[in-house]
């Protein structure tokens, strides 16, 4: 499930999935997660409710689950991806089978670093930050985003408590992250 910005930055993980993968390899859109200025955001309505993007991912996988098998899958999620990950562990838990979060917002929402990072502080250029620099300078601050996080983003229904994770989990997160606290989460 993919981060701000849509699916533009992910087709080399995308390639390496369906190649090393037999299965299907499906990508939920999140359009309020996208940018205006992108085919595949444009062409889809606007703000997905929460309730109806788990309904979608729950026909998703039991229309591709293999004949006679329960409807399971393996999540990968990023970023904002991790919120809406988060809403399918927390509503619809017997649909995962593994999940994978990287550089996750979901997890520990209610501090005041996300919220604050993700909606007003721009981080400082280093070395070690330049890619969350250029992703808050050019693709956070463009309108279509800004109305999702502000407008369409309800912060308190997206937060996993470590207690509501029922499957195998792997947890990514780079000491450099400039969203949240990596040493907390």
């Amino acid at each position: 499930i993919h981060g701000i910005g849509g699916l533009l930055p992910y087709p080399a993980l995308v390639w390496q999935l369906a190649k090393r993968h037999r299965g299907p390899v499906l990508l939920p859109l999140v359009p309020q997660g996208g940018l205006d200025a992108l085919p595949s955001s444009r062409s889809a309505a606007r703000a997905i409710a929460t309730a109806d993007f788990v309904d979608a991912v729950a026909a998703l996988t039991e229309r591709h689950a293999a004949a006679g098998a329960a409807p399971v899958a393996a999540f990968a999620a990023h970023s904002l991806g991790t919120a809406y990950l988060a809403a399918v562990q927390k509503a619809r838990p017997e649909l995962v089978a593994a999940a994978s979060f990287l550089d996750p917002i979901c997890f520990l929402l209610h501090e005041r670093d996300v919220v604050t990072n993700c909606l007003y502080a721009a981080p400082r250029l280093t070395r070690r930050t330049w890619f969350h620099w250029v992703q808050s300078t050019f693709v956070a601050r463009e309108p279509t985003v800004q109305d999702c996080l502000r407008r369409q983003f309800w912060w308190s229904h997206f937060e996993l408590p470590a207690s509501q994770l029922s499957s195998p989990t792997a947890v990514h997160l780079s000491s450099a992250d400039t969203v949240c606290e990596p040493a907390a989460v």
